[in-house]
């Protein structure tokens, strides 16, 4: 995956001679090399060989234990992500199932007490637990975040 360039220059330089009053023209040829990854093409590798033996193969070493590292940090991100993911369903689960908990006591509490002679207070223990779950709900509905990493009103990644 390297990317080479080759860029010359062609740049002509026009010099006067003092004594003669004569124009010569000077022809100046520069190449310049781009090379964006950690291997380098084959000739520039040689080169380096010649300079110092063994370089080409601590250049390539040195790629494998980056790209070996990269792999590695990827991997541990994309763990990261998915933990996050199994906590918040279970912190998710877990409020689900205590919040069904809370309104089936209070349900069965305002039947009881509309049972047993306490009609108006049993009918509004009710309806104030009905109306608090469906209030938690539309309104936590509306104030949850669109992706457990990130802050609660900021679009995830794709869904804007």
């Amino acid at each position: 995956m390297s990317k080479n360039k080759k860029i010359k220059r062609n740049k002509s330089v026009k010099q006067r001679s003092l004594s003669a009053n004569r124009q010569s023209i000077i022809h100046a040829e520069i190449e310049e090399k781009f090379v964006s990854s950690p291997i380098p093409p084959s000739e520039m590798a040689a080169q380096y060989e010649a300079l110092a033996p063994g370089a080409a193969d601590r250049i390539l070493s040195l790629a494998e234990q980056e790209a070996t590292h990269r792999r590695k940090m990827g991997e541990k991100a994309v763990n990261a992500q998915i933990e996050l993911l199994r906590e918040s369903a279970k912190d998710t689960k877990r409020g689900q199932l205590f919040g069904f908990i809370i309104g089936l006591s209070a349900i069965l509490a305002s039947a009881y007490m509309a049972t047993h002679g306490a009609q108006v207070v049993g009918g509004a223990v009710g309806v104030s637990s009905l109306v608090g779950l469906v209030s938690v709900f539309i309104h936590g509905r509306k104030q949850q975040p669109t992706h457990p990493s990130k802050p609660k009103g900021e679009p995830y990644k794709g869904e804007e």
